[in-house]
């Protein structure tokens, strides 16, 4: 069992983090995307935020199961917190480190042509960096830290 990383970013309250522990496994990405939508009743009341929360955690967790992981596995700790403009994620992982050491690059994926002619990949960072605010991607002592915003429907309205 994997000893819960120290998160680095420090709030002020440490207790309104809702943490969920899962194993670097597809599976388990599916069962805590589930319970997570199905259990936060601020998540219910702001479809939008449910919807962009699922894809963009959904991404994030199973790049961390794909590439940081891969074959190795290990575990993941999911931390979310709701503050006044929206869904605070926290995720950590002791996998492999960011290629470059930072966060993959937002480019528009080119899309034309046939739907039989599309990539399969190359749209999630995309996606990421399109749906959050605030996305920072740190390393310390093995540990990776990705953190970003997920504002709520008010919030991305004023935009």
């Amino acid at each position: 069992m994997l000893v819960a990383p120290q998160p680095l970013i420090k709030t002020s309250d440490a207790t309104a983090w809702q943490e969920f522990r899962l194993n670097a496994e597809s599976a388990a990405v599916r069962a805590v995307l589930s319970k997570i939508i199905s259990a936060d009743p601020r998540l219910s009341q702001d479809p939008g935020l449910s919807i962009r929360g699922e894809i963009v955690l959904a991404e994030v967790l199973n790049n961390i199961v794909e590439h940081a992981y891969g074959l190795a596995g290990g575990q993941i700790l999911l931390r979310l917190r709701h503050g006044a403009t929206g869904l605070h994620c926290e995720v950590l992982d002791r996998g492999c480190e960011m290629p470059s050491g930072t966060l993959p690059c937002s480019t528009d994926p080119k899309i034309g042509g046939a739907v039989t002619d599309l990539a399969e990949g190359g749209y999630g960072w995309n996606l990421i960096h399109t749906l959050t605010q605030d996305l920072a991607y740190t390393r310390h002592l093995g540990t990776n830290q990705l953190s970003f915003l997920l504002p709520y429907a008010e919030q991305t309205d004023a935009s």
